[in-house]
């Protein structure tokens, strides 16, 4: 079996680079080259490497250069260091123009494009494009005020606009790239030759903007000449490429960003993507002899070249599965915020809530319900609350404030809310709640205006066959359904319980709010049909309130089904009738009928039978389009007990596993009752403390 050896602890203890290699690693050279296909790693060209690529020569061993790709996190490895992409070069390594790269190779002799890879390359570009996918990926798409007003008062004056893009002083990649602190005085000369009488505008590196590191344009006498504004913004660099004319740069990725917004770019070093006819290179490499179509280099260098892994699996991926991840979290608005004022959270709340509100940047504060309205709130604050706690408070709030509100998503644990069962899914919304169907939510804006993409649905559709295969559900409690039924041919009506008192109910089912009724209704609407029904799991575990009498059981209810999963008694029902339950969207999954009582945010989209309706909901919808929606974009996805970042399909993954484990979860066990009398006693205890 063939092995990876390096001398780095950090390329040693990282587990995505492992899951790259996908080989052992191990820091004893004494057995390098014992097995077939042993190889050195390192990373990049660092001085420290010097001594691992004597050693491969020594031992006449294959020493491959790491470094990340150019996708490398999903947000920014201060906030989660989990490297989605890495490259593995035997020949050099891409930023090194003084000698050949794998990639350069690949650029050379391009017998591998076809067809496929075009499509692919054109594709992903345009992906990458639209949603503003860089190296890193955290930053807001907003320009600041400030930026903009000068860009408009440039285009009012009819002037050009030139992006000159600053590096980080002594940044490798410069003297690899054939340059040196010289290449920004000429490059900063040439374009005001150029561009007489153009803005320019100076996109300043986040670490010089930090403190951190010094730039190389700050220090140059050259633009005191010049009409220029320096943007500190903290954008992806497709925002300010967008707004210019043509991007100067020396060694700087902007400069291959800039190529896929197809702007002209000037380089004044010797970049992996200059010297192949796309750009204007004021320097020549004359192995870079080939003439090249940006698809080409594309796929050379963000399909072929990388290696992509997903960072909740571990296991190796495609470039489109990475831009899925990226995507979907950049189509629903996210909290940011200076500080996060979390008010009137339980103590067992506030355990779980930081985790799903992490790369915010922001400072939680936690205050008592009692000091909500007399908060001294400042700009830049966002409040965070439960649900639809003090939605009534909402005009005495002042204008600058964000209202947060924060609920379980739709496929939340194993185990109960009520049995201290913490979520491995939150959705966040500011505008509103997905279960009040009174006013929009980010959701419901979402299902009404969003463009569902071929990517988008095809991501859905694989989500249902995972739901299905696994038979998941959004608590995963409850024993097979082994009991049958003597329906006599009748059709089976499911009827499912809710939580009463609940805030969906309150908020979208303003005609039945209890479940007797519920029942009842379903009775009188279909006298002749077999009627089952399942009451909440919460209900059944004695923590809320939600039960029916006996007396309306028996007279509308040919069959009652407790503690068991309610996928069981899903699949054996030809419709299933809720008032907001999400069970009526997990019986949509497989197949079923629904019918809505109320208005859950997946009725009045043209794919449930309602007995209400609403006019903001007029678009019809596919089932994926709903999915897609409610399920991958808009909750906030979190693993424990690590409290990192997760997927959905993670989170599919983990369910299912434990389901298998556990054989489910009892819902009326002895740890569920002993979980139950530890949250009265916190909320006991929680109560005394205020």
């Amino acid at each position: 079996m063939a092995r990876a050896f390096t001398k780095s602890r950090g390329i040693k203890k990282d587990p995505m680079i492992r899951a790259a290699l996908e080989m052992p690693l191990f820091k004893d050279f004494s057995k390098a080259g014992s097995e077939d296909g042993d190889v050195i790693v390192g990373w990049g060209q660092k001085d420290n490497t010097r001594r691992a690529r004597a050693l491969a020569r020594q031992k006449g061993l294959p020493y491959i250069r790491l470094e990340d790709g150019f996708i490398s996190y999903l947000s920014h490895p201060e906030i989660d260091d989990r490297r989605i992409s890495l490259i593995m070069d035997q020949t050099g390594i891409y930023y090194d123009a003084r000698k050949p790269s794998d990639l350069e190779n690949l650029l050379k002799d391009r017998h591998w494009f076809d067809e496929t890879l075009k499509a692919q390359s054109e594709r992903a570009m345009h992906r990458i494009r639209q949603w503003k996918i860089t190296k890193y990926n955290h930053a807001s798409n907003d320009l600041s005020e400030e930026t903009q007003l000068s860009i408009l008062k440039a285009k009012e004056s009819q002037k050009e606009i030139i992006l000159l893009v600053d590096q980080t002083f002594g940044d490798k990649g410069i003297e690899y790239g054939l340059a040196d602190e010289n290449s920004f005085e000429e490059m900063v000369r040439s374009a005001k030759e150029n561009h007489p009488s153009a803005l320019f505008i100076i996109k300043t590196h986040p670490d010089v903007v930090l403190g951190k590191k010094k730039g190389y344009l700050n220090q140059l006498k050259t633009l005191k000449d010049m009409d220029h504004y320096i943007s500190t913004d903290h954008v992806p660099p497709l925002t300010l490429i967008n707004q210019v004319d043509h991007v100067y740069t020396v060694t700087s990725q902007m400069g291959f960003e800039a190529l896929l917004c197809k702007k002209p770019v000037h380089c004044f070093g010797m970049p992996f993507y200059a010297g192949w006819g796309l750009t204007y290179d004021r320097l020549n490499c004359p192995r870079r002899s080939e003439t090249v179509t940006l698809e080409e280099l594309f796929a050379a260098a963000f399909i072929v070249y990388p290696i992509y892994v997903c960072p909740y699996s571990k296991k190796r991926c495609s470039l489109e599965q990475i831009l899925d991840y990226l995507i979907a979290d950049k189509q629903m608005p996210r909290l940011k915020a200076r500080r996060v004022i979390a008010a009137d959270f339980s103590l067992w709340k506030k355990g779980f809530i930081g985790d799903f509100i992490q790369g915010s940047d922001a400072d939680i504060v936690w205050i008592k319900r009692g000091h909500v309205l007399n908060f001294a709130y400042k700009p830049g604050d966002a409040l965070l609350v439960w649900g639809q706690k003090f939605q009534e408070f909402r005009h005495h709030f002042p204008d600058f404030l964000d209202i947060w509100r924060i609920e379980d998503g739709f496929l939340r644990s194993i185990g109960l809310g009520s049995d201290l069962r913490r979520p491995a899914s939150l959705v966040l919304d500011k505008i509103g709640m997905y279960y009040d169907a009174s006013s929009p939510s980010a959701l419901e804006n979402f299902l009404s205006n969003h463009d569902f993409s071929v990517e988008d649905r095809a991501r859905a559709t694989a989500f249902i066959a995972k739901m299905k295969a696994g038979r998941l559900s959004k608590y995963n409690v409850g024993k097979k359904l082994t009991k049958t039924f003597d329906n006599q041919g009748k059709s089976i009506i499911l009827v499912t319980g809710q939580v009463e008192g609940d805030a969906s109910l309150a908020a979208g089912s303003p005609k039945i709010k209890d479940n007797a009724s519920l029942l009842q209704t379903v009775r009188k609407n279909n006298p002749n049909d077999y009627i089952i029904y399942k009451a909440h799991p919460d209900v059944l575990g004695g923590n809320r309130a939600g039960k029916v009498c006996r007396k309306t059981l028996e007279k509308c209810a040919d069959a009652v089904v407790d503690d068991v999963d309610i996928q069981d008694c899903i699949q054996i029902a030809d419709s299933v009738h809720v008032m907001t339950s999400g069970s009526g969207l997990e019986a949509m999954m497989m197949g079923k009928e629904v019918q809505c009582y109320g208005m859950p945010f997946y009725a009045g989209w043209g794919l449930t039978v309602d007995h209400l309706q609403t006019d903001r909901r007029g678009r019809t919808l596919t089932l994926e389009d709903i999915i897609y929606a409610a399920y991958i974009v808009y909750p906030t996805y979190v693993s424990w007990p690590s409290g990192a970042r997760s997927s959905p399909e993670a989170l599919l993954g983990e369910i299912k596993s434990a389901k298998r484990k556990n054989n489910a979860v009892e819902v009326r066990g002895f740890w569920s009752r002993l979980r139950s009398y530890l949250r009265k006693g916190l909320y006991l205890t929680e109560a005394l403390l205020k």
